[in-house]
């Protein structure tokens, strides 16, 4: 094995655990908030409760997320330090705001865990972990916009770099708005958010089933039903988005495109190829690439073979989407399920045990809630899918069409001690982090948690201030 091939099979494991965590930190804040928003509107000692579990656990992503990305950040210099220089030159500008981002969330995250007893205004609190939301996800943003110039690039003249190796022409801003930016991003952010809620009502689903007092059950469907309408909400937006990629693939960067269709040679009325295998209607690849069946699509026949991604990304590709139809089908079989019992609930009425539609319930189905536990990690595999497609598919350019990673990767024999170390660390921090989650969560006693909340309120010692109409909560 090549000290290249190191380089890129240790940034790939390593990516693939911060990626988890990444997904979870994300969405965690936004699920917290909208959490204790509820609790305050409507009263309820379990979204408050919810919330402030749930603020613990982002205490844990976000120290372990910390621990990842500065690992990635070094993991880099080391790796491909050819790379990082020419970054420095050119679009160093996400990764500066970036570091800005971070201690925006690491400020309101300390205050708004600091103040939960603390401060008197409820919304002044739900405020604060707004801005926790706010900026986890900027973080997010910032380093999506650096993939997207890496796919896209810009802010330098690219013709006479190539020419002589000169850096001309240097635009430091415009590496935040590249032909690929807008669809990266919202593709990017979309799907991470949906993810995470996904794997958040996964779990709740499970704990649900396995709820054995009145509290929890309602703790955990309270929790389940949140996670889920923000699940079920993104996920349109991340499918539409996953299709203008492609677009954006088909205009920007045609030797992907090719790559991940298994085009072997340009055509028009190209039909469409799922795992190798061609689907027998003539122009289904050339119809949703262009919107006709004639339409012109590009082949690997275009380019020289040195520059062709490797072909595997054709499955991944193709496994992606299998898991977004696996993915789409639940959700639908749970709105058509939702929908229905609202209407028979109009009427007075509710759907009957034998009925086939309270088959598909997604809060009190046990077949359907085991089904999102195991869904859900089938959407963090989709995830890890396309973040593999998106990087493998760029290859062998680490800069595309300016740099092969070849070029910018660290070949040195001492490169192999360093994988092994990553990825021993990496793989400790999963470990450890689930065993701590683990004592957290699930060896904690949540009744004694709700009982302690109303006590608490009742004695006003939660230090929030409601309105003088509220009842007590029992």
């Amino acid at each position: 094995m090549s000290p290249v091939d190191v380089d890129r099979i240790t940034m790939a494991y390593t990516l693939a655990f911060h990626i988890l965590f990444v997904c979870v930190s994300l969405s965690l804040p936004v699920v917290m908030v909208v959490s204790e928003y509820l609790g305050l509107r409507k009263n309820d000692r379990f979204y408050n409760v919810l919330a402030k579990r749930l603020s613990i656990a982002l205490i844990i992503f976000f120290a372990v997320g910390t621990a990842s990305g500065i690992a990635v950040a070094a993991e880099m210099l080391v790796l491909f330090p050819a790379f990082m220089s020419f970054v420095g030159k050119v679009a160093i500008l996400p990764l500066y705001v970036e570091v800005f981002a971070f201690f925006g969330e690491s400020i309101a995250l300390g205050l708004y865990v600091y103040s939960w007893n603390r401060v008197k205004s409820r919304r002044l609190h739900i405020l604060l972990g707004s801005m926790v939301a706010f900026f986890a996800n900027m973080s997010g943003v910032l380093i999506i916009m650096l993939n997207a110039w890496m796919n896209t690039p810009n802010g330098f003249n690219i013709a006479v770099y190539l020419q002589n190796g000169t850096l001309t022409g240097l635009n430091p801003l415009a590496v935040f708005m590249t032909p690929s930016t807008p669809v990266e991003v919202v593709h990017g952010l979309v799907s991470t958010l949906f993810t995470g809620s996904f794997l958040l009502t996964g779990y709740f689903a499970i704990r649900l089933l396995k709820s054995g007092t009145p509290d929890t059950r309602k703790y955990f469907g309270n929790a389940l039903k949140l996670s889920f309408a923000i699940t079920m909400i993104l996920f349109i937006p991340a499918g539409l988005a996953g299709s203008l990629s492609m677009d954006m693939l088909y205009a920007h960067q045609p030797a992907k495109y090719a790559a991940l269709d298994l085009n072997m040679l340009s055509r028009n009325y190209a039909s469409e190829v799922f795992f190798g295998i061609t689907i027998p209607i003539p122009g289904l690849q050339s119809l949703l690439a262009t919107g006709s069946f004639s339409g012109y699509v590009p082949g690997l026949n275009q380019f020289p073979v040195t520059d062709w991604p490797p072909l595997l990304v054709h499955d991944t590709f193709d496994a992606m989407v299998i898991g977004g139809l696996l993915l789409g089908l639940f959700f639908l079989l749970s709105f058509l399920s939702l929908t229905i019992s609202f209407f028979v609930r109009l009427k007075g009425r509710t759907l009957s045990e034998g009925s086939y539609w309270k088959r598909f319930h997604p809060f009190n189905s046990p077949v359907m809630l085991r089904l999102a536990l195991l869904l859900s990690l089938v959407s963090l595999f989709v995830m890890e899918a396309g973040w593999v497609t998106d990087e493998v598919g760029r290859q062998p350019w680490i800069v595309y069409n300016v740099l092969t990673t070849a070029q910018t990767a660290n070949v040195s024999g001492s490169v192999l001690p360093v994988a092994i170390l990553l990825m021993t660390f990496y793989g400790f921090v999963f470990i450890f982090t689930m065993y701590i989650l683990r004592r957290i969560f699930i060896n904690r006693d949540l009744s004694k948690e709700l009982e302690n909340y109303a006590t608490e309120k009742r004695t006003g010692k939660t230090g929030a201030k409601y309105p003088q109409t509220e009842k007590t909560m029992r």
